[in-house]
């Protein structure tokens, strides 16, 4: 059984550095933060108003398990009379719960709530093989980013 819910701090004390570390590792370079430093990270975005964090959670058995995770940035424009824009990010299924549907309801969460929450639009960036899932999802493809690594 799954469940797709915003994290809060108290709620998800159970989620450490090294859950988080195992499903980033599946989607980008990532470095396991000591469990210190992960939760001083983790309560300073989930006390942040303008970002909600998402967990896939199986329920397996007696414990929880983070399988699936998502981003929404909710970016307030002065020029949509207080909506906002919103950013997904960090959409990330564990390789060993793929297949099953979880990313899409993962992203329809998070759009639906973008949307409930005064987000304008909802827009994400992602990789050209990755295009099709999200066209799926009726998202349409916009032009090309720009960015800088340091």
């Amino acid at each position: 059984m799954y469940k797709i819910r915003a994290m809060c701090r108290y709620e998800d004390v159970w989620i450490s550095s090294s859950d988080f570390h195992h499903l980033f590792s599946q989607l980008t370079e990532s470095t396991e933060l000591p469990e210190d430093q992960y939760k001083k990270w983790f309560a300073e975005i989930v006390e942040n108003p303008c970002v909600t964090m998402f967990a896939v959670i199986a329920s397996p058995g007696r414990y929880p398990k983070l399988v699936g995770f998502g981003t929404l940035w909710a970016q307030p424009k002065y020029y949509r009379d207080n909506g906002k824009s919103g950013h997904i990010e960090d959409i990330i299924i564990d390789k060993e719960h793929r297949n099953k549907g979880l990313g899409k309801d993962l992203v329809k969460h998070i759009m639906d709530y973008a949307k409930n929450t005064g987000c304008y639009k909802a827009q994400l960036h992602c990789s050209q093989e990755m295009q099709p899932f999200y066209e799926k999802l009726e998202m349409t493809h916009t032009t090309q980013g720009m960015s800088t690594h340091y």
